[in-house]
């Protein structure tokens, strides 16, 4: 088991695919990465298995050596701002974070 899966609750809740997903068990800062990777990939939560969720999730986190999921840790480390403002409204936070990753991904490559 990764440790993006909780495994101590029960599956088939009917509180929606979220809830069935547990991404709300998650720590705040994990549910950033879950969030990221499935907007990257143009993923929506809607119908999506905990397999499924958990193949996108690793498969982001693995990307290009694992550049997406260092250089989160590193914009959180130099914006903390980013983290609190996830809290009040995640679309903004999330976008903010793309730019910074996905222009750092652009950087690397030369």
């Amino acid at each position: 088991m990764n440790h993006f899966e909780s495994g101590d609750t029960p599956r088939g809740t009917t509180e929606g695919m979220e809830s069935d997903l547990f991404i709300e068990k998650l720590k705040p800062d994990l549910r950033m990465q879950v969030d990221l990777a499935l907007r990257f990939y143009g993923i929506s939560k809607d119908g999506l298995s905990r397999e499924d969720l958990n193949s996108y999730i690793v498969k982001w986190i693995q990307y290009d050596n694992s550049r997406f999921s260092a250089d989160f840790r590193r914009a959180l480390t130099e914006h903390p701002e980013l983290f609190a403002e996830y809290q009040k409204d995640p679309e903004s936070a999330l976008t903010a974070v793309e730019n910074i990753l996905y222009e750092r991904a652009h950087d690397h490559r030369g």
